[in-house]
This record gives C-alpha cells, sequence and structure tokens, in this order.
C-alpha cells in the first residue's frame, strides 16, 4: 500500500513523501528513494494471511493475558479512540472470583512465561479492584519460579504514594 505524507518543518519548509509499506521504502516528491535494507530481521513467526474460508484459530495457550478494566477515565480527551465506545459495566472485587474461574479453561506455561497487561480507559480509575486482581493473579501463579510480569497502561495521572506502595 502506498501512502502520501505531507511533512512540514515550518510554514516555508512543506515537502510530500510516499512510503510503501510492503518494500519499506520512502520516496520524495523528487523521486528520490530512502531504501532502508540494512535493518535487522526478526525471526518472527510466519505471516499467514486470512482467509475467510480457512480462518485461523483460538489457542489456549496464554503468554500475555490482557485485561480491560473497565473504560471510565478521570479525562475526557478530544483525540481518544475510546470517547464514542458505549461503556461496559464496572467491575468490582465481586466479580475478580469470577474471573479467575474463567482461567481455569486456559493453559499457561513457565517456561513461557506470563504477562499480564492491565488497561482501561484509565485503569487506576478501579485501583479497588486493580489491585485486589493482581494480587490474585500472583498468588493463582505462587508456585512458579519464574513470576508472571505485570504492567499497566495508564495516563500516570493518579499515580500517588499509595498506589505506588500497593
Amino acid at each position: 500500500m502506498l501512502f502520501e505524507i505531507h511533512a512540514e518543518r515550518n510554514a516555508s519548509d512543506k515537502k510530500i513523501f510516499f512510503y510503501d509499506n510492503e518494500t519499506n521504502t520512502l520516496t520524495s516528491e523528487d523521486g528520490t528513494k530512502f531504501e532502508y535494507s540494512n535493518i535487522p530481521k526478526h525471526d518472527l513467526a510466519p505471516y499467514v494471511p486470512f482467509n475467510r474460508e480457512h480462518p485461523l484459530k483460538k489457542s489456549r495457550a496464554i503468554q500475555v493475558l490482557k485485561i480491560q478494566l473497565g473504560l471510565g477515565c478521570n479525562y475526557s480527551c478530544d483525540y481518544c479512540s475510546q470517547k464514542f465506545v458505549e461503556r461496559a459495566p464496572e467491575t468490582n472485587k465481586k466479580d475478580i472470583d469470577a474471573f479467575l474461574e474463567k482461567l481455569n479453561v486456559l493453559e499457561f506455561d513457565e517456561q513461557t512465561g506470563l504477562k499480564v497487561e492491565f488497561w482501561g480507559g484509565e485503569p487506576l480509575v478501579y485501583w479497588k479492584t486493580l489491585k485486589p486482581l493482581a494480587e490474585a493473579i500472583y498468588e493463582r501463579f505462587g508456585d512458579w519460579k519464574r513470576k508472571p510480569d505485570f504492567s499497566i497502561i495508564t495516563n500516570g495521572s493518579i499515580l500517588n504514594d499509595d498506589i505506588i506502595d500497593g
């Protein structure tokens, strides 16, 4: 696919570039090509294109567990991609046991590891649910030598000493 990029350093310095994401080639308006053939290749899983007749299958083997606590946020940014999404019911501590029960049908492997990501809206808005949920997940894998890694996608504005110490 070819993308047209309008770049502006300042009002008197404007340029148009064309980027081909299939060849990783950037071309300026005057035809100058900027090719980056020396980008190191990564050992990624082979690309499998979507096929309606033979869709890919889901797997019960989990390496990354992404948990969206809700869409609530302490901001209302104009650019937010979730701004117009219908709000799901909010979570609370009673949902933790039900959530952990659903994990029983999934497969986790200590050798592969587990990464747990908390998402929102703003996940720290749900601190009263997030903290006991993270503790329960950590306890569930407490016998693992290689403990799960936890991360959170946050705007950071609600961080305080209690949350940092928690």
